[in-house]
């Protein structure tokens, strides 16, 4: 072989070689644009699903002010958040002890207590209005008690000897009280 033919077999070589680096380059690169296509794909279709939870929660914002808008047109009244509604909810467990006063003629006619004020106060029908205190069971006689003993509601009626009839007498709630001091 010639030199000229040796040169050009090297110089081939070096060619085949500078386009198999150059291939390997290409691939490499193929797959970094390929997982930053992939990247970018999910970033938009992320983009995409914040965008439409946006548009839902401005959607559900006018919905909720123009109810709110309708309410105190209408009624005069603003209405409740959704969170004030949890917060004050009642336990669903069909019990709910406390104190009732039953109102008659802007008077409190009648002091109670029940496991269910809500079910007992519903079983007086004569009287104009009812409210209540929330309370343990186990503090169910002291507070009607004091309430019996302070308001002395004329159907919780009187003794003989003119006390309250009350599931407590006035002196166990003052010695209950001196001893708890």
């Amino acid at each position: 072989m010639s030199e000229g033919d040796d040169r050009a077999e090297v110089l081939l070589l070096e060619t085949k070689r500078t386009a198999l680096k150059n291939i390997r380059k290409f691939d490499e690169m193929s797959t970094i644009a390929a997982a930053e296509a992939r990247d970018l794909e999910e970033t938009s279709r992320t983009i995409k699903l914040l965008l439409e939870s946006l548009q839902r929660l401005v959607q559900e914002k006018i919905h909720e002010l123009s109810m709110m808008k309708a309410s105190n047109t209408l009624t005069g009244k603003a209405m409740v958040s959704v969170e004030q509604i949890i917060e004050s909810a009642i336990p669903r467990d069909d019990t709910f002890p406390g104190v009732y006063f039953l109102v008659s003629d802007g008077r409190v006619v009648y002091v109670g207590q029940s496991v269910n004020v809500f079910s007992r106060a519903r079983d007086h029908h004569d009287v104009d209005r009812w409210a209540y205190i929330p309370c343990e069971r186990e503090q169910l006689d002291v507070l009607e008690s004091m309430y019996i003993h302070w308001l002395r509601p004329a159907r919780n009626h009187c003794d003989p000897d003119g006390s309250m009839r009350a599931p407590l007498s006035m002196e166990n709630l003052i010695q209950q009280a001196v001893e708890g001091q």
